[in-house]
């Protein structure tokens, strides 16, 4: 039977080509300027981020002078010999290369032993022994150390300021905190004052010259917005927006800096990018949807001459129809066949996912090399199919995680059957592997939303006590824990004054601010209205300092959740009671950490509120 091309059919295929390479010139235009608008917000979210991250640290390291200024409670602050014979028991830690003591009077002297000069001169002394822990505004040179940020924290005896503790932070250290945060492209990360002062960079900087001290002295030609200068960039940034600032450099090279506040002073964090780089990934996306495009119109005339000749009759074409919906209710479907015997594996289907080239017979060694797509927490399974000679099943059908050809483990549903000899022994193992990775992350939304707190997210009660008991029966007897029990103080009187939308907020900002003060390797969770628990997971370096990081934890959640909430006619100031239990001084389960921490909390509240007691 002849086949008819009439002019219908010709003028489909004409169109169809034409809307593709249509497709693919306006996909062109419009790409540039979404690629570009995608990474900008990428990177801003990164350079927020980074000065998060950086920001954190050094909040660690004024946590870590703060417990060395403990030991100066009962020291005489006068007696410049008592306070050399305690500086003498001092020992580094962390960054800190040099730590200091010094009285209200600014007579100080370090851990080498040696007095110091006079220190009352300096912004950090100003700041600490006022009560307030700080940061040097600039860096100072040190003969021994060279320039250095100078962290501070007072010492307080009586509830009143009676000296500072500080520690001399090396400026390398300051870069190497930059490197530690840096994005994985070319990009460069640097710190500096409202005025463009360097105070820190990255070790290896080819965007941004060694020689240059002032970030606003990098550009050669700004590329701001109409009736914009530098002043009102400057004053974007310390509104505590995040701004976008394309420049070239002195390299005459086409850069984009992303400036966020990271809330020490006036310091901004700033993120160095190529545009180059951006425009790069999107002339490589363009050129890949054309590829794309070429190979689909190629693809399209070809299949449509196929399918020309193969419809030579209404049978064939029925036929045809038929066999097309059974592939495409199979989608993502392996079949597959093993011949016991001959140690030999068929397999037929979506291969594609697993093989960047399509193999469909494999034998001996070759089987066995398959089972390594298996995912390593799945081994029970690897081990289950080796001895399946031996088993006596008559079917298998378990859930595993495959490698694919992407490089990314997904997860399938293997159902088999083992199809026997007359003798009993097994002669074929067939069945199919079906993707089920949508099934499954589905499944997993549903478990995690079974156990989020709906209103702050955080875990809820009963999955709180099950990932924390879990943890404590993993534990060995040298791990330390501490169980925190937090209760908001005035919270029934924010709900009666303000009402409970302020009450709501109430609650999701200090489950906020609890996430702040804890990490991700801890467990946080509302246990009822007002009630929260943390579970504090100390590292092998957190251990040395033990009690010390429990106690720095309780006093930052009393810090950050004591706050005024008020609807501009009432005021209420919320704060938070706080008791703390200890494993295993105060018990190896969770009913007995819960019931300890429960019973000092009590403590907290009726001792006047806002503060913390650590079960003994």
């Amino acid at each position: 039977m002849k086949i008819k091309l009439n002019l219908p059919t010709f003028s489909a295929v004409f169109f169809t080509i034409a809307i593709l390479v249509g497709v693919f010139f306006w996909f062109r235009v419009t790409t540039n300027d979404m690629v570009t608008k995608n990474n900008q917000y990428y990177l801003e979210e990164i350079t927020k981020a980074q000065a998060s991250t950086f920001h954190a640290q050094l909040e660690d390291q004024l946590i870590m002078l703060e417990a060395q200024a403990r030991y100066f409670e009962d020291v005489d602050m006068t007696n410049l010999d008592e306070i050399t014979r305690a500086v003498s028991a001092l020992k580094e830690i962390g960054e800190f290369k040099t730590i200091g003591v010094a009285n209200l009077k600014g007579e100080s002297i370090d851990t080498a032993g040696k007095y110091t000069k006079n220190i009352s001169r300096y912004d950090y002394f100003a700041s600490a022994s006022k009560g307030t822990r700080t940061v040097s505004k600039m860096t100072y040179y040190n003969k021994e150390l060279g320039e250095v940020l100078v962290l501070a924290v007072p010492i307080m005896q009586k509830k009143a300021p009676a000296g500072i503790v500080y520690g001399y932070f090396k400026k390398q250290s300051l870069s190497s905190m930059i490197q530690s945060v840096s994005h994985p492209e070319k990009t460069a990360s640097i710190l500096f004052t409202l005025d463009g002062t360097i105070l820190a960079r990255e070790a290896d900087i080819s965007l941004l010259s060694a020689k240059t001290t002032n970030f606003y002295e990098a550009g050669t030609k700004w590329q701001l917005k109409k009736n914009t200068s530098l002043d009102d960039i400057k004053l974007e940034v310390l509104n505590g927006n995040t701004v976008i600032l394309p420049y070239k450099n002195t390299e005459n090279i086409n850069l984009i800096s992303i400036l966020a506040p990271l809330g020490v002073h006036d310091w901004y964090y700033a993120m160095l990018i190529p545009v180059s780089v951006i425009t790069r990934q999107s002339k490589t996306i363009s050129n890949h949807v054309l590829l794309v495009i070429l190979f689909v119109s190629m693809a399209f005339i070809v299949l449509f001459t196929a399918v020309l000749f193969l419809l030579k009759s209404n049978e064939i074409m029925a036929k045809t129809n038929e066999k097309y919906m059974i592939v495409s209710t199979q989608t993502q479907t392996i079949v597959f066949d093993y011949d016991f015997d001959k140690s030999k594996l068929e397999l037929n289907g979506s291969l594609e996912t697993l093989f960047s080239e399509p193999q469909n017979s494999f034998e001996g060694k070759d089987v066995l090399s398959l089972l390594s797509k298996i995912h390593e927490d799945d081994n029970s399974f690897r081990k289950e199919l080796l001895h399946l000679r031996y088993s006596d099943s008559s079917s298998v059908m378990r859930e595993i995680r495959i490698l694919c050809v992407d490089e990314i483990y997904y997860w399938f549903k293997i159902t088999g059957t083992i199809v026997r000899h007359e003798n009993g022994t097994p002669a074929r193992f067939v069945g199919n592997i079906i993707n089920v990775e949508e099934e499954v992350n589905k499944e997993k939304q549903l478990t995690k939303k079974a156990e989020e707190d709906a209103l702050t997210g955080l875990l809820n009660k009963g999955a709180f006590a099950d990932y924390v008991q879990k943890r404590l029966d993993e534990a060995s007897p040298d791990d330390l824990y501490a169980f925190y029990i937090i209760d908001l103080d005035n919270f029934k009187k924010v709900n009666d004054t303000l009402g409970h939308i302020v009450g709501d907020r109430v609650i999701s900002d200090t489950a906020q601010k609890l996430c702040v003060v804890f990490s991700n390797f801890d467990y946080v969770g509302r246990i009822g209205g007002d009630e929260f628990a943390a579970f504090l997971n100390l590292s092998t370096e957190g251990k040395k300092l033990g009690r010390k990081i429990i106690e720095s934890k309780a006093q930052l959640i009393c810090k950050k959740l004591k706050e005024t909430y008020s609807d501009g006619t009432h005021s209420v100031t919320v704060s938070a009671s706080v008791g703390v239990s200890l494993y295993p001084q105060s018990g190896v389960a969770y009913e007995e950490l819960y019931k300890n921490a429960d019973t000092v909390l009590y403590k907290s509240k009726t001792g006047g509120k806002n503060q913390f007691h650590i079960a003994e």
